[in-house]
């Protein structure tokens, strides 16, 4: 069977050339509606990655196009020039969209919140929809008066410029709905490829000896717990391996001021192969939520990562936690944000290893069940289908 519907996502987060949350949680909302015959574009307006010998390609059957062209753009002049080119070629995407195929869908994330009237516009001329995704609570994180300001108005009012809302957690859903109950909508968890993790070579040995936390350097407060966590311990041979993306000067940094402490490694750049296999071989994966709005509304797609190596998540009753997650069966879950709590909850896997293995196993029995990308196949199709 045909399916005659083409998806297209905006602000893609850089793929397939960024590596991120953003990035592969679009990238595996793709591979879903493929799975049920949908063509499906992801575009990026600007090309600040790599110089380039095709702004357009495939990956994985999924097409993207950088719009800003081949050129890596550089500097306040050359990056406007190339937004500018981006919101073109943008609208002349969606406007030869049309004349394609005749059901088309649009999904947005966050952005200028007068940028969706511009949007509303060019639904309303092509007879594209509109969707917004929505992964974060941005008034949470948003910094300056104005940045606030249009935080607050995007996550709160973006729904009546939109035929459908993606949010990632019940938190975003409750505020979507409390200022516009009549805007369909469907929770969209944290994913991952489960299969991917088939072809992962997972140690045989009992003497699996570190913990693991992946996530940006911009999260230092978490970072800060989790080692201060890990300094409680009474196990002299574990370590702590940090995984962390951002800025490389302030990866040195924490570098530099844990260089003492040589049971803690800290890794950057490497490949989703290798990072798959931390995962897989871990003792246990580390994943605390701060008592904050920020981490109250966010899924971290860190989890679904976790919960796909078959190793015990240990985290702690707060935000999503709560909707999914039941200690000692699918996680370790602390029941509060507390150092000691989390350190002692460390402390069980070191002493209960087959039993915190078979946690890690239930877990990605869950996981698998929960936040597969293809059990949204058809929910998504299902969604679209009834805007």
């Amino acid at each position: 069977m045909i399916n005659k519907s083409h998806v297209i996502f905006l602000s893609s987060g850089g793929f397939p050339f960024k590596i991120s949350a953003a990035s592969q949680k679009y990238k595996l909302m793709a591979k879903a509606l493929l799975a049920v015959n949908y063509r499906v574009t992801l575009l990026t307006k600007l090309n600040t990655y790599a110089d380039l010998v095709s702004h357009e390609g495939e990956v994985e059957g999924i097409n993207y196009s950088l719009l800003s062209g081949t050129r890596k753009r550089k500097g306040i002049i050359d990056k406007l020039v190339g937004q500018i080119k981006g919101y073109f070629f943008e609208f002349a995407f969606i406007v030869k969209a049309k004349r394609d195929v005749y059901n088309n869908f649009l999904i947005l994330s966050y952005c200028f919140f007068p940028l969706l009237f511009y949007y509303y516009l060019l639904s309303k001329l092509t007879g594209i929809k509109i969707i917004i995704s929505i992964m974060e609570y941005h008034p949470s994180i948003a910094k300056g008066f104005f940045s606030k300001i249009n935080a607050y108005l995007f996550d709160h009012y973006s729904s009546f410029f939109a035929n459908g809302i993606l949010p990632i957690s019940n938190y975003l859903k409750q505020v979507v709905n409390s200022s516009n109950k009549g805007v369909p909508n469907l929770i969209v968890p944290v994913l991952a490829d489960f299969n991917e993790f088939n072809q992962i070579q997972i140690s045989s040995s009992n003497n699996l000896n570190y913990f693991l936390f992946c996530g940006s350097i911009g999260y230092k407060d978490t970072i800060q717990f989790v080692t201060d966590a890990f300094s409680l311990l009474n196990c002299n041979d574990a370590e702590l391996i940090l995984v962390l993306s951002g800025k490389k000067n302030e990866i040195e940094e924490l570098k530099q001021s844990l260089q003492k402490n040589t049971r803690i490694k800290i890794l950057s750049n490497i490949s989703y192969t290798k990072l798959y296999s931390l995962y897989s071989n871990a003792l246990g994966l580390l994943i605390p939520m701060r008592p904050n709005i920020q981490d109250k509304a966010r899924f971290p797609q860190k989890i679904a990562e976790y919960l796909a190596s078959g190793r015990p998540v240990i985290t702690n009753n707060y935000g999503e936690i709560s909707y999914y997650f039941k200690d000692g069966f699918n996680s370790l879950v602390v029941a509060e944000y507390d150092i000691n709590q989390y350190a002692a909850k460390m402390e069980w896997v070191l002493r209960n290893r087959i039993t915190s293995k078979e946690v890690g196993l239930r877990g990605k029995e869950f996981g698998r069940k929960n936040f597969h990308y293809r059990n949204y196949s058809n929910k998504l199709e299902k969604f679209f289908r009834g805007l």
